[in-house]
């Protein structure tokens, strides 16, 4: 039978000891990552004459999903009726607001997105031109609500 020399437990605990060291230590320089954006802020479009902004929302499998659509001027009042889309696993629509120019020569507009069951839907946003149907800007999609 052997036996097991002091020097030798010693340097066995102080080993065991320099590993969970080192291993508290790289565990205070690990940071989570999350891959998903945060969602935008509520900062409101100018839409000019002629312009409309179309509002894209995908449904994200597994099950149905309810989306509605407010659009708000700059005063926060709301401009029309909030919209409401039902979509299938993997459907698309769309929501529509444009201005055609009266007394001012571009109106501010906020989009507030809500879905049923919450984060079920991703959507991003087009600026058009409606004469042309042109697109003059997208804003990249951003789970929805």
């Amino acid at each position: 039978m052997k036996t097991t020399t002091a020097p030798r437990i010693v340097t066995r605990v102080l080993l065991v000891a320099v590993v969970t060291a080192l291993a508290f230590w790289a565990g205070g320089k690990v940071k989570a990552f999350n891959p998903q954006p945060d969602p935008p802020g509520k900062a409101a479009l100018s839409l000019h004459d002629g312009e409309l902004l179309r509002v894209n929302v995908s449904n994200l499998p597994p099950g149905p999903c309810a989306v509605q659509a407010s659009f708000f001027d700059a005063e926060g009042m709301m401009i029309g009726d909030a919209q409401e889309r039902r979509l299938m696993p993997g459907h698309s629509s769309f929501f529509d607001v444009f201005f055609q120019a009266g007394v001012a020569p571009f109106r501010h507009v906020r989009v507030e997105l809500r879905s049923l069951p919450r984060g079920c839907a991703t959507s991003n946003m087009q600026l058009m031109d409606m004469e042309t149907g042109k697109t003059l800007a997208i804003y990249a999609g951003t789970p929805a609500m």
